[in-house]
Order: C-alpha cells, then structure tokens, then sequence
C-alpha cells in the first residue's frame, strides 16, 4: 500500500476517535440532562401531591376561619380573606401537575438523546476498528494477510449470527467497500484472472497484477473506476478493454494477440510508465469520447533490443510471427470519434503506416 494510502486510513482512524470521544461527550452530557430533568420531575410530582393531599385540610380550617369571623365580627371582608385558601389549594396542585409533565417529557427528550449519542459512539467505535484492521493489514507488506482473508474477515464481522457481537454490524455497505478499496486486490492469488478480479474490485480498487504472462480472454469493461497496477515483469496477453469509469494504469506491458493492446471506449483514463507493445492494428486505440493522458509510455511495435524476446506462433488472424525477426504494429496511437490523448515524455516508433492516426473528430496533444 503506498504511503498516501497509509496515511488517509490514519487520518480516517483518528477521525474516528474522535468522533468516538464526541459521541461519548454528548452521550455523558445527554445522560446528565435526563438525570436532572428526571430528578426535577418526581420533585414537582411530590409537590403536587403534597398539595393535592393537603387541599382538603385547607378547605376545612378555611370554614372554621369563616365562622369565626362571622360569629366575633360579622365583615364580609373577613370571609372572603378567609375562603381564600379554599380555591388556591387546587391551583397549586394543578400548576405543579403541568410542572411535573413538562420535566417528564424533558426527561423523555434528554433519553433520547442520549440514546443517539450512544449509538453514534458505537458507531465511530466500528469505523475506528475497521480502519485500524485494514491499516494494519496494508503496513504489514504483501505477506500479510490477503484481500480474501479481509473481506472473509468484514464477512463474518457483518453476518447476523458469526458477527453478532460484532461492531462491525453497524456500519454500511458504503462504508465497508471504502475500506476493502484501500487493499491491493492481487492477481492470481485473490482472483485466478484479470476478469475475475475487476467483477470483485470496488470503487477505486487497485489491482496489483503478479510477474509474468497473463492471458486476456474476456477481460470486459470495469463498471467502476479503477487503479490497474503492474509488478516489474507481469505482462498482459490480448486486449484490455477500458470503459467508461475511468481510472489509472500503471506501470503495466500489454502485448496485443492479433489486434490492439489497448481499447478506450470511454472515461478518463492515465497511463504512466506503461509499455504497449504491439505486432498488428495500433497499440492504443481510443474510441468514443475517451479522454487519455499518457506519461513517459511507450507505444508501438519492438524496439531492437526486444526482438526475438517472445514468439506468437500464430495469432488470432492466422499469421505467423518468428522469433527473431522485429515485429511492427501498423499505429501505435489511433484517436477517433470524439476521442482526446494527451501525451507527455512517450515514445510512437516501430511502426510500418504510422505512429499516429486521427479519425473523425479526434484530437492528440504532443507537447
């Protein structure tokens, strides 16, 4: 895994911790609040049935007061003062009544809260611990664990009754092909072939292709955009189609079997240090509205010190190639349609028509 890669799981992991120690924050903070709304409740509940209880004593010494005043002074004022307890009694109840639903549903509010807060934290927690498993996976080096054991591993964390302790439950299916696309995808050891292992690659998944010679039989276009990776020595036999989803290639050989090496239908696609080597129609050939960057490669037929270094006996057309004798391609770049190639530090040669040929509406920049 490059040093890139490492450093945006690292941040990604950080990230998460701290969105951990937020969550638990509000969590904590949320818990208090309902704690003290809760507490506020049953005293204004207590009051109000202390004041309820109490009602029927304050009515009764309210009639004694009234005599009183009737039987030693006969004013109408004394009597009204007097009954006054009778009606402020039920008033108080009722207000602390109001008081007492009012905290309850804060409290039911500050619950709930809490609750959320809660399973963010959980969830931060997950994301943590998944991108700590897949930096660690990808700082140990090639010889660590695989991408099929990770993504057995994710697998079984997310299944209902082998992860059913699992953090990782909580997370999406989004956020768990973010996590697998920052492991190296290897051919052959995780797919037997370059197809196989773009059907499985996610997102932006880099697909590290092993040394020496792997056959394109049915190699169709990715449906997503990917990072097509080529150790020192691996080389791809056929043609490798690009779709529309764009991506990167690098550091990669391609030997065409009877036709092109490479076919663009479209998208945004880089070659760096890339080796097209081609013995019939055109190394690249970009169709479509295919846009093409290429950097420091190298397209067309063998140079002088590569021939005689493999040997088609017969190719898809029925021709015959021999070792030792320099084979040509008849382009090495074709841009047509509403194609676009824009090529930078790259070798066209060893051609027999021409190093480049424009159809239609295409364009090539060579600066």
């Amino acid at each position: 895994m490059s040093t890139a890669a490492l450093a945006a799981l690292e941040a990604a992991k950080v990230a998460a911790t701290a969105a951990t120690a937020a969550a638990a924050a509000a969590f904590s903070a949320s818990a208090a609040a309902a704690a003290a709304s809760l507490a506020a409740a049953e005293t204004a509940a207590a009051a109000a049935m202390d004041a309820d209880c109490l009602a029927p004593f304050s009515n009764t010494a309210a009639r004694g007061s009234t005599a009183i005043s009737r039987a030693n002074h006969g004013s109408g004022f004394a009597q009204t003062a007097a009954s006054g307890p009778t009606t402020a009694a039920p008033l108080v109840a009722s207000t602390a009544y109001a008081a007492a639903q009012a905290a309850t549903a804060a409290a039911a509010a500050a619950s709930a809260a809490a609750s959320m807060a809660r399973e963010a934290a959980v969830a931060a927690k997950s994301l943590c611990s998944a991108a700590s498993l897949a930096a660690s996976a990808a700082a140990a080096g090639p010889g660590s664990a695989s991408w099929s054991e990770i993504a057995l591993a994710l697998a079984m964390g997310t299944h209902s009754r082998l992860g059913a302790e699992s953090a990782l439950r909580r997370l999406d299916s989004d956020a768990l092909r973010s996590l697998m696309a920052h492991v190296t995808l290897h051919v052959p050891r995780d797919a037997p072939t370059l197809s196989t292992a773009l059907r499985r690659a996610g997102p932006w998944q880099r697909v590290l292709i092993a040394r020496g010679e792997h056959a394109l039989c049915d190699a169709a276009p990715s449906a997503r955009p990917l990072l097509l990776l080529g150790e020192p020595g691996a080389v791809l036999r056929g043609t490798l189609v690009l779709g529309s989803a764009g991506g990167e290639v690098r550091g990669l050989r391609c030997d065409d079997a009877g036709d092109c090496c490479v076919r663009v239908l479209g998208g945004k696609w880089r070659f760096s240090n890339c080796r097209l080597r081609c013995s019939h129609a055109s190394a690249l050939h970009v169709s479509c509205d295919a846009q093409v960057e290429l950097v420091e490669c190298t397209l067309g037929g063998e140079s002088a010190h590569e021939m005689g270094s493999h040997v088609v006996h017969l190719s898809a057309y029925g021709s015959v190639q021999v070792a030792g004798l320099a084979k040509r391609a008849c382009f090495a770049l074709v841009a047509k349609q509403k194609a676009v190639v824009a090529a930078r530090r790259s070798d066209l040669s060893q051609c027999s028509e021409a190093a480049l040929l424009i159809g239609g509406g295409g364009r090539a920049l060579l600066p």
